[in-house]
This record gives structure tokens, C-alpha cells and sequence, in this order.
């Protein structure tokens, strides 16, 4: 999704969403797997970064 254009979107939700797929890249279910980066993280930031981009979409 991030990176690519849609003509017709707003250019402020393009680029929240295209931060939140950027976020969602380091989204790592594994815990082993999220170990070997500090980078990675699991279900609850996961959790907080979705309820954070419905929230600044509900305030445009």
C-alpha cells in the first residue's frame, strides 16, 4: 500500500496511511523473532498504532 498513489485521495490520509503501513512493517507476531530486533514489535503496539490512525482519520 504505502508508496503508491491514488489520484483522487486526500493527500492527508495518503500520508497517514502510508506512515501506518510504514509502522506496520515492524510488526512481528513472533516473539522469538521479535527478539532479534529492537525495531520489532508485537500485539500491543500494533494495537496502539491502528486505534492512533482511526483516531487522527476520525479528526480530519
Amino acid at each position: 500500500m504505502w508508496g503508491e498513489e491514488v489520484a483522487d485521495a486526500d493527500p492527508d490520509v495518503d500520508d497517514l496511511l502510508g506512515e501506518l503501513a510504514y509502522d506496520l512493517d515492524f510488526y512481528e507476531p513472533d516473539p522469538r523473532a521479535r527478539a532479534e530486533d529492537p525495531s520489532f514489535f508485537g500485539e500491543e503496539r500494533l494495537e496502539r498504532e491502528v486505534r492512533a490512525a482511526l483516531d487522527r482519520l476520525r479528526a480530519m
